[in-house]
């Protein structure tokens, strides 16, 4: 067997399958992983963090959260063998276990549902948690115009250091007799009507009759080479702009630390790395394809926000790192999971921002499959699907009108005192009007995929969009872009 793709998912599903007796498995990916969403990720273990207020609104939504859920049930484990690996190799698991999540006032009504949707969720599956005076959060010092109102702690939801990890499954694979190849793959190879193995960069051939594609944001350029145009939704890259810091003064964060989800993006989020390092994340603004350089933009906003609404002595604070990962996002913002209609070939993609933590999970459902066995849910999410439909059209509207308001305020803007702040959410709908006018798409999209299409901002993802959605009926025969 064959996993295309060394991120988390991959390493986790590499690792189920080297547990599978007699499978013979060989990694492929470049082990600098330029681009790649979980080397570059905060690697918070969070499941109930991630609750929005349109998280149980449909089914689809609904079995992504339990696949959070079947992730919980696994990551003890998980840390437990890491943890051995770890002091094998004179290390320690770093593991933070608990999270703090604080409401301010820095944005807009779309943070306040969030948090209510995520104090439901733990209410409705009985998880551990309790509300807490802000004051009493270890290291959380905003400036006061970003000081939150509310904030809740969850004492069984946390994260880890995800590039230690991903260093500790390598060691495991290893031992465990996996082939770990330092490559990039530029082909699926398809024989017979059947998968036959991959096509590296350099032109070997590596050859197997059973092929997973877990290449994150690549993943659908790579599915382009061996299934037919339009099988699979089209995929854009989340790209996240992070950064690591090392503290120069005062308390260290203990806790990790974050906002509810909120305009467009993940919440704002602060994990301690341990010795004063503290990762902080991360922005999101969807391209058609990866990126692996942040902009002044997104930099000087996450800056802006983390001395705003976290830490107001944070600009004195040393940079170690910046870190830039693309997180794999499908048109229908669903994960991409199962066979596909090349015998052999099986994908494990678009998990958007909580793939790290549902890997252990996923990796479990697709090694039972590979095997024949039943996997962990059912075909909910299988590649070949047509757009699941969150939304109609004009919801869609209204949800991008929303969120893109709430980022407006995060983001410092400021509205004259002569005009409501209606106005402004009246100009964001027009402008997603206008773009399905315009398109003829006749689905309602995500409020991220909205904001990478409208104006003409991305022209090129617009272009890869309509031509798959004008395929499978889901966007009248051409009409004329602006």
């Amino acid at each position: 067997m064959i996993v295309v793709g060394n991120g988390a998912l991959g390493l986790f599903t590499a690792r189920a399958l080297a547990a599978t007796a007699g499978a013979r498995v060989s990694l492929v990916g470049p082990a600098q992983r330029p681009g790649g969403a979980s080397a570059a990720a905060g690697a918070m273990l969070g499941c109930f963090g991630e609750v929005t207020k349109d998280t149980f609104a449909t089914e689809a939504g609904r079995a992504k959260f339990e696949i959070g859920l079947l992730a919980d049930e696994r990551w003890p484990a998980v840390l437990d063998e890491l943890a051995e690996t770890a002091a094998d190799e004179g290390q320690r698991l770093h593991h933070v276990p608990s999270t703090h999540v604080v409401l301010n006032g820095c944005g807009g009504p779309l943070d306040s549902l969030n948090y209510d949707a995520v104090v439901d969720a733990l209410g409705k599956y009985r998880r551990p948690w309790r509300e807490v005076g802000v004051d009493r959060i270890p290291g959380y010092h905003p400036r006061p115009d970003g000081r939150a109102l509310r904030a809740l702690h969850m004492s069984g939801e946390g994260a880890v250091d995800g590039n230690q990890v991903i260093g500790l499954l390598e060691e495991r694979l290893r031992r465990s007799g996996v082939r770990i190849h330092d490559e990039s793959v530029e082909e699926v190879v398809v024989r017979a009507g059947a998968v036959a193995g991959v096509r590296l960069r350099g032109g070997e051939v590596l050859e197997a009759e059973q092929v997973v594609v877990a290449a994150g944001s690549r993943t659908v350029e790579l599915l382009r080479t061996a299934l037919d145009p339009g099988e699979v939704q089209p995929m854009l890259s989340g790209v996240g702009v992070a950064l690591v810091t090392q503290r120069t003064h005062g308390p260290s964060f203990e806790t990790v630390v974050r906002t509810p989800n909120r305009g467009g993006a993940c919440g704002l989020h602060l994990v301690p790395l341990g010795e004063g390092r503290e990762y902080i994340g991360a922005t999101n603004l969807l391209s058609p394809r990866p990126q692996t350089l942040g902009t002044i933009g997104t930099a000087s906003a996450i800056l802006d926000q983390v001395a705003r609404q976290l830490d107001e002595t944070a600009s004195a604070h040393t940079i170690v790192q910046w870190r830039v990962g693309n997180r794999p996002v499908s048109l229908d913002g669903f994960p991409l999971v199962g066979w596909t209609s090349v015998p052999g070939l099986y994908v494990l993609s678009g998990t958007y921002r909580d793939g790290f933590h549902a890997a252990p999970a996923l990796a479990a459902h697709a090694a039972a499959e590979l095997a024949g066995s039943p996997g962990l849910f059912g075909p909910v999410f299988a590649p070949g699907r047509t757009p699941i439909r969150s939304w109609g059209v004009e919801e869609s509207v209204e949800e991008y009108a929303l969120h893109m308001t709430s980022l407006w305020f995060e983001l410092g803007g400021r509205v004259p005192s002569q005009i409501s702040s209606g106005a402004l959410t009246d100009n964001y709908r027009e402008e997603a009007r206008s773009l399905y006018r315009r398109t003829g798409i006749e689905v309602g999209m995500g409020p991220d995929v909205l904001a990478c299409l409208t104006g003409a901002r991305d022209p090129a993802a617009l272009t890869v969009l309509l031509r798959y959605l004008r395929a499978a009926g889901l966007a009248e025969q051409p009409v004329a872009a602006r």
